[in-house]
């Protein structure tokens, strides 16, 4: 069972706990906490925590986990480029995932265009799927056009969030 037991400092919204009082903590160093919050159109979301997270992964693994944005103009080689590193990485048995412009607008992306506004929700939805990567102890390789710093910025952002709360 969850019971509200008071409100994040950070946002104000009701958490939860996991961990039944007077439980010892568990040796993983994951935090379960649950927030529970709005998110876009979608209410009463709460982002449940994994009993391995990032740092289990990590160590387990034996190497960090990142995302490595690769950018550029289409046709400049930022896939060749990823999919050489990525090679480079796995022969040094470092667990990796290239997250290809084209390859992600097959599905995720697929009702997604080229204006302006669509290369924004691309990166949005691009820098999310990476992060969930980043979470599983792996180096992700991204290889997109995207022409907006803002955005880029979104996804630095969007990590500096994830590290401080994980």
């Amino acid at each position: 069972n969850f019971d509200a037991t008071s409100n994040d400092p950070k946002t104000s919204q009701p958490t939860m706990s996991t961990k039944k009082e007077g439980e010892a903590s568990s040796s993983s160093s994951c935090d379960e906490k649950v927030v529970v919050q709005t998110v876009g159109n979608s209410t009463n979301i709460a982002w449940h925590t994994s009993t391995v997270c990032r740092n289990d992964y990590n160590k387990q693994n034996q190497h960090g986990s990142t995302i490595l944005w690769f950018t550029g103009l289409s046709g400049s080689g930022k896939s060749t480029l990823a999919n050489a590193v990525n090679k480079t990485l796995h022969h040094r048995q470092i667990q990796t995932y290239i997250l290809d412009g084209d390859n992600v607008r097959h599905g995720l992306c697929q009702d997604l265009g080229f204006s302006d506004t669509d290369r924004e929700e691309n990166i949005r939805r691009v820098g999310h799927v990476a992060s969930l990567f980043v979470d599983a102890g792996m180096i992700v390789l991204t290889a997109f056009v995207s022409p907006f710093g803002k955005d880029r910025d979104l996804v630095r952002g969007l990590m500096r969030r994830r590290k401080e709360d994980g």
